[in-house]
């Protein structure tokens, strides 16, 4: 199974998400369910790399999921590298990879 890699701006990009959701709604609930989300998803990401969606270019790829968030993900030989956490919410100007 390949390893998995999160850049510094993913993870920070998800932890921040992470943090709005439990001040927005209160409580953790639905954080816990982004965060399950993304574990499941980075499963399927490590058992089949190529399901997601190419953008940009052959090397990058996306994955959707809770129909406003996404990982953005580059594949090598050995491991997968989550470039961005996005949150389809935003400008899809801000997304820069």
């Amino acid at each position: 199974m390949l390893r998995v890699e999160w850049s510094n701006r993913a993870l920070k990009e998800f932890l921040d998400t992470l943090e709005y959701w439990k001040s927005h709604n209160l409580s953790s609930q639905y954080s816990e369910k982004i965060r399950q989300a993304v574990s499941e998803n980075i499963k399927a990401v490590q058992i089949t790399p190529y399901i997601g969606k190419k953008i940009a270019n052959k090397s990058i790829r996306k994955i959707n999921f809770l129909s406003d968030f996404s990982l953005v993900y580059s594949v090598d030989e050995s491991s997968i590298k989550i470039i961005s956490f996005w949150d389809g919410r935003r400008c899809p100007n801000d997304l820069k990879i």
